[in-house]
């Protein structure tokens, strides 16, 4: 019981992330292309992402995917399409935190996620609509939990080797094969 994480400060983690979401319109031409991607599969069979009514193959489908439920539970806002991103860095920000808090202490776990937190590319990134930081974010789960399979001397632990493959298959589908290697 004593190792769970403090849920407050992944609550604040995500609230930083949050904070200035909504502040700024959609840029162009990334974040209005791939706007347009998620509200036509808002608009059509929320499945298979399209743009100008044509299949959009060019990039995996979990960030839309993410967005089409976010605007089908909250209507459609421009900044629920920065909640993709958002989640990439949160997850990032919290499989470090976690990851340093077992293998050092707290205090060294606090610290780098304040670092890694107040990096204005990381914060950047998780505010703007684009495959990146979700991918990002899927990779560094996946490399933690393997690292953890691996642990104890002479022997593997195949539950974490199974959450390390888990995220790097949610990685491809953030942003293709990237996510897999």
């Amino acid at each position: 019981m004593w190792n769970r994480p403090p849920a407050w400060v992944l609550a604040a983690l995500a609230a930083w992330l949050l904070l200035t979401i909504w502040a700024r319109p959609l840029a162009i031409p990334d974040e209005g292309r791939y706007a347009s991607v998620t509200w036509e599969m808002l608009l059509g069979d929320r499945l298979v992402p399209t743009l100008h009514g044509l299949p959009f193959f060019h990039k995996p489908p979990l960030s839309h995917w993410i967005g089409v439920a976010a605007m089908s539970l909250f209507g459609p806002e421009p900044w629920l399409l920065r909640l993709a991103p958002a989640f990439g860095a949160w997850l990032m920000g919290a499989a470090l935190w976690l990851a340093l808090r077992r293998w050092r202490d707290t205090r060294s776990a606090g610290i780098a996620l304040i670092v890694l937190a107040t990096n204005p590319l990381f914060f950047i990134g998780g505010q703007f609509v684009n495959h990146d930081m979700l991918v990002a974010g899927w990779i560094c789960v996946a490399a933690l939990c393997w690292v953890r399979a691996f642990e104890a001397p002479g022997q593997a632990s195949l539950r974490w080797l199974v959450a390390g493959w888990a995220a790097a298959g949610l990685g491809f589908l953030s942003k293709g094969l990237i996510g897999a290697v």
